[in-house]
């Protein structure tokens, strides 16, 4: 399975809008049509049209572990994962999500920023927030 930085976005976006509404602010990735399984008041659920399939979530859950933006508990409820932004992946959601960084790197990139490595991808993010914010204030 190859890894899918839109997917992983949506997901670094999700946990991050739940982050701190309940408990120990962890979120709970449940696939399509799981929903009911995890009826709990305090369990914030990353909503449902983040991913197609179970599978695809889990994996990306996964590898965003491995690269250090979420911290994950397996076995939470009912042996769902439950997820919180690290602070990396607090930085790197910031820097992709700085105002007008996006579409200044999709127009010098197209799609192929989605290609990059992790550290690149963060560090181009970086630079097109710094010209931004440059750009604003001179």
């Amino acid at each position: 399975m190859e890894r899918n930085m839109e997917l992983a976005l949506r997901i670094l976006r999700g946990v991050n809008t739940s982050k701190g509404n309940l408990g120990a602010g962890f979120t709970y990735a449940v696939a399509p049509g799981h929903e009911h399984i995890i009826k709990h008041p305090n369990i914030v659920l990353l909503t449902a049209d983040v991913c197609p399939d179970a599978e695809t979530l889990y994996y990306h859950i996964d590898i965003m572990e491995q690269a250090g933006l979420i911290e994950t508990t397996r076995g939470g409820y009912n042996g769902y994962p439950a997820s919180r932004l690290t602070w990396n992946g607090n930085d790197f959601l910031q820097k992709v999500d700085q105002k007008g960084a996006m579409d200044h790197v999709e127009a010098k990139l197209g799609s192929r920023w989605m290609r990059l490595s992790l550290d690149v991808m963060a560090t181009v993010f970086a630079g097109a927030a710094k010209q931004l914010a440059l750009k604003a204030v001179l």
